[in-house]
């Protein structure tokens, strides 16, 4: 059954299912790129991805620990995406062009928020640093 409209690069398609269903990514030509099998709880959210990611690699380059959380662009919220990053270290996570990420210290202050404008495919490094 299908269930989107040709989807290009750089869009998304949002579909409510359940866990176990399964989805197949194909070219307009019927080609097979990828299976997907949803995995995720009820009330979860599952992504899903046919394709290169952008990678996005935070330095923390202060003094403290520091925690990244991805912004959800519907809620606002913030979803933690790391343990505590020592001063001097680094987090890689792949992401997607448009995704907004926030720094936060131990205290729960945040320091600063970024958004990845790299392209599908492409790395991107931000730095957090005493401003």
């Amino acid at each position: 059954v299908k269930v989107s409209p040709e989807i290009k690069q750089g869009e998304w398609f949002d579909v409510e299912t359940h866990q176990g269903h399964k989805f197949v990514a194909k070219t307009p030509d019927g080609e097979i790129l990828k299976v997907f099998d949803v995995q995720a709880a009820p009330g979860d959210r599952q992504e899903f991805t046919v394709g290169e990611r952008t990678k996005a690699t935070f330095f923390n380059k202060m003094g403290q620990n520091i925690r990244l959380f991805w912004i959800n662009s519907v809620t606002g919220r913030g979803i933690a995406v790391s343990d505590l990053i020592g001063g001097g270290a680094s987090h890689t996570v792949y992401t997607s062009p448009g995704h907004k990420f926030a720094a936060y210290d131990e205290n729960e202050n945040q320091i600063l928020e970024f958004t990845v404008t790299a392209h599908f495919g492409d790395h991107e490094e931000f730095y957090i640093q005493e401003l």
